[in-house]
């Protein structure tokens, strides 16, 4: 409960630009809430952190602002992607409950076409979304006496702006296709 009243209390204070109180506030609720913790706290660590860009947008703290909006490389954030990746589940469980989402509605069909519009600096929803259909299909199969589900035919379609991403993207989706035995196709736009 404390947990919850400091961040309603955070929250109040970053509306009413109470700019110390909240401060101090989310120093608290830095040493309370834990990524690894039970799932209160781990979502009291995400609120904290949305909490802070409000903090840092009300207060014209310039330096923050600067550090915070200084532009990073595909590298870069393919690399910070992949670490909040595994740090924080959210993002995990987004890709999760989407890729059932599309699953489900996929009964029945022998191909889709995905057309990713998103920033797509690194393939993990589609390998993880390739990963579960496959896992659906094997278990719904051996669950019964007819023969494995054939695999879908995938087709996804990706537009950024640069090349080299598209191409990280083609040769991870892939090789994991590959793996999978997926019929597999990608396309790529490049849009300026």
């Amino acid at each position: 409960m404390l947990l919850k009243n400091l961040l309603e209390s955070c929250a109040k204070y970053i509306e009413s630009g109470n700019i110390p109180d909240a401060d101090s506030g989310l120093a608290r609720i830095s040493h309370l809430a834990s990524s690894e913790g039970d799932p209160f706290q781990r979502l009291s660590t995400f609120l904290s952190e949305g909490l802070t860009c409000q903090l840092l947008n009300r207060s014209n703290l310039h330096g923050a602002r600067d550090v915070l909006s200084k532009p990073v490389s595909a590298f870069e954030h393919s690399l910070a992607k992949t670490f909040s990746f595994e740090l924080f589940p959210f993002q995990r469980f987004f890709y999760a409950v989407t890729n059932q989402e599309i699953i489900d509605a996929m009964i029945g069909l022998q191909g889709i076409h995905i057309l990713d519009l998103s920033e797509p600096y690194d393939s993990t929803q589609w390998i993880l979304f390739m990963q579960s259909l496959k896992q659906q299909r094997s278990s719904s199969s051996s669950s019964s006496t007819r023969p494995q589900q054939q695999l879908p035919y995938l087709k996804i379609t990706c537009v950024h702006t640069n090349q080299d991403v598209l191409d990280q993207m083609r040769l991870h989706l892939t090789l994991e296709a590959g793996r999978l035995n997926f019929q597999f196709q990608f396309h790529e736009i490049v849009s300026a």
